[in-house]
């Protein structure tokens, strides 16, 4: 799943639905890709960073992003 923020001064957040099928509540969503990594983390990608599952009252579920101007965050099922 790609996700990107096209404001190219501020930074954005959101709050976004998923599948539930493919990724319920309570469950992770791993990082793959961050544009504010450094080069260190482009060269050596993070293992452990991951993004929880939750779930509205209604029972939607969803991932809380927060993207720099400009960014894009890629997310991959937990391993």
């Amino acid at each position: 799943m790609k996700f990107y923020n096209t404001h190219g001064l501020e930074s954005r957040g959101a709050d976004v639905t998923v599948d539930e099928n493919l990724s319920p509540p309570g469950s992770k969503l791993q990082v793959l890709y961050r544009a504010d990594w450094t080069d260190e983390q482009l060269k050596q990608p993070p293992t452990d960073e991951f993004i929880p599952v939750e779930q509205t009252p209604e029972g939607r579920a969803y991932v809380r992003l927060s993207l720099p101007p400009a960014g894009m965050v890629i997310l991959g099922v937990e391993r």
